[in-house]
This record gives structure tokens, C-alpha cells and sequence, in this order.
């Protein structure tokens, strides 16, 4: 309901940003490792998640880091959508989600610095390029690609991070939905990675909201705000 209505009146999708972090909301150890920080009933919830959503969209970190597929593995799921954000063309031609059965339903939302650098590469097996004009500090200017993505008929959109996206996401102010699993672990090291790595704000002015649902996957807890500008 709420993202056919979001859709409906704004004619942009509904936002769900998912991040899975520790305790001190870090989504990976200074290393990049991020398998696995939650355990395996909360992964399969995930499952579901991407099953409901209409695209799957991460940054072009995720993508070097991990090579994630982000399908959904669960039966009648659909032709989920994935949507890489990637300005520079960092991510290799030789992805998962440009190689594999499912590359026609990949978009790569760039610039056109990316778009000369990888564009036909990430074309070769069917991946769609989005190429848009730089914001001022040089990345995809998100506002712009939710608006084309919902004119593309997009509803309901599933940010599976990185921090850069999500916090860039949440700078924009464009998150209707954060659906956050935490796992009962703290890393406790400044130079891992944080969940949300944006300018944020002071605060005064932090994003505050609505706790909407509090459950348990197994060992992990997954909170659900919603922004309260929705």
C-alpha cells in the first residue's frame, strides 16, 4: 500500500534503505569484510524484503567489494530489477550482475565520465546505462534517478547500501523507510565502515522518526523507522 501510494502521489518509489550492522553501526571491519555480520535467519527475511521490492540498488562499492548477484532466491520472485549506482566506472565489466542470466535486468546509473569508461562493457550482455549530469561534488545525483525510476514505473526501490549510498540517500532526504538488522556484535574500530557515510547533520537537525515494527530474526533485531517527514 504505502509504496503504490507513494508512487501514486509524488511519482517517485518508496524507498527502503536496508543496512545490517553492529551494535556501534558499522556495516564492515576496516578490511571491507561484511560475510556475514547477521546470521542466517536474518538473511532469509532479506530474501523476502527483495521478493516485495520492485529493484534492488547499491552502490559501486558493494559491487567491488562483494560481487553480490541481489536476486532473490525465493520461487515466483519476479524480475527484480538491479539498479548500480556508479559515477567513475568502478565497477568491472566482469560483475556478477553484468555477466549473469539476469544481466538485462541490470541498470547502471553513471555519468558521463563512467558511461565512457565502462559503457559499452557493461552493455554487452544486455545491462541497461543510465548516464546523468554530475551533481556538485561529481556522483549520480540521486534525486534524478528515483524521479526516472519511477517514470520507468518503479515502486517500491531496496537500497542495499553501501554506507556512501545510504548516507548520500539520507542527505537527500529521500529515505521513507530504514529497515536496519542488528546483530549482537560490536567492533568497536573508528576505521570500520559506518552504515550511514554521508555529510549528516548536527543535532538539532538528524533525521528523526517513527519506530514502525521491532522484530527478531534469530539472534538479530530488525528495527523499522520511517522518517517522519513521510
Amino acid at each position: 500500500i504505502l509504496p503504490f501510494a507513494k508512487h501514486i502521489t509524488t511519482g517517485t518509489p518508496f524507498l527502503s534503505v536496508k543496512l545490517a550492522m553492529t551494535l556501534d553501526g558499522r556495516i564492515a571491519d576496516r578490511k571491507h569484510q561484511a560475510k556475514w555480520i547477521t546470521g542466517e535467519t536474518a538473511r532469509a527475511e532479506v530474501q523476502r524484503m527483495r521478493k516485495r521490492a520492485d529493484a534492488v540498488m547499491v552502490g559501486a562499492g558493494t559491487v567491488c567489494a562483494d560481487d553480490p548477484s541481489l536476486l532473490c532466491r525465493l520461487p515466483d520472485s519476479g524480475d527484480l530489477i538491479r539498479v548500480v549506482v556508479d559515477a567513475t566506472g568502478r565497477t568491472p565489466a566482469g560483475a556478477r550482475v553484468y555477466t549473469d542470466s539476469a544481466a538485462d535486468r541490470t541498470i547502471v546509473a553513471t555519468t558521463a565520465r563512467g558511461a565512457a569508461r565502462k559503457g559499452k562493457a557493461w552493455t554487452r550482455r544486455g545491462a541497461r546505462v543510465w548516464t546523468f549530469a554530475p551533481d556538485s561534488t561529481g556522483r549520480v545525483p540521486l534525486r534524478k534517478l528515483m524521479k526516472k525510476l519511477g517514470r520507468e514505473g518503479y515502486l517500491h526501490v531496496l537500497c542495499e547500501g553501501g554506507g556512501t549510498l545510504a548516507g548520500g540517500l539520507n542527505d537527500a532526504g529521500l529515505v521513507d523507510e530504514f529497515a536496519i538488522f542488528y546483530a549482537p556484535a560490536v567492533l568497536g574500530d573508528a576505521r570500520a565502515v559506518s552504515g550511514l557515510a554521508g555529510q549528516g547533520s548536527l543535532l538539532s537537525r538528524m533525521t528523526r522518526g517513527k519506530i514502525a515494527s521491532v522484530r527478531h530474526f534469530g539472534e538479530d533485531l530488525l528495527i523499522c523507522l520511517r522518517p517522519e517527514r513521510i
